[in-house]
């Protein structure tokens, strides 16, 4: 709460063992390395979607922001 943090995904979609994700936060990673394995269920295009997701019973309010979201293809791009 009150923090900002820098995450980065570092993601190969796949429906073969050659697809990975790989996590940092703050610059370090949290997944220690890649992690290997089939990450698509068919060829339907996969997407980023964020956001504050709970069961609607919560009736409890709550705000999350994100900044300066960016795409690319090597961490270069996106740093």
């Amino acid at each position: 709460k009150g923090k900002w943090y820098d995450m980065v995904l570092n993601i190969k979609w796949s429906q073969e063992d050659d697809g990975y994700f790989e996590v940092f936060l703050d610059g370090k990673s949290i997944t220690n390395g890649k992690i290997f394995g089939r990450n698509m269920y068919n060829e339907v295009s996969h997407y980023l979607k964020i956001g504050l997701y709970r069961n609607p019973d919560i009736k409890l309010s709550h705000s999350v922001y994100f900044g300066n979201v960016k795409y690319g293809k090597s961490y270069e791009e996106v740093k």
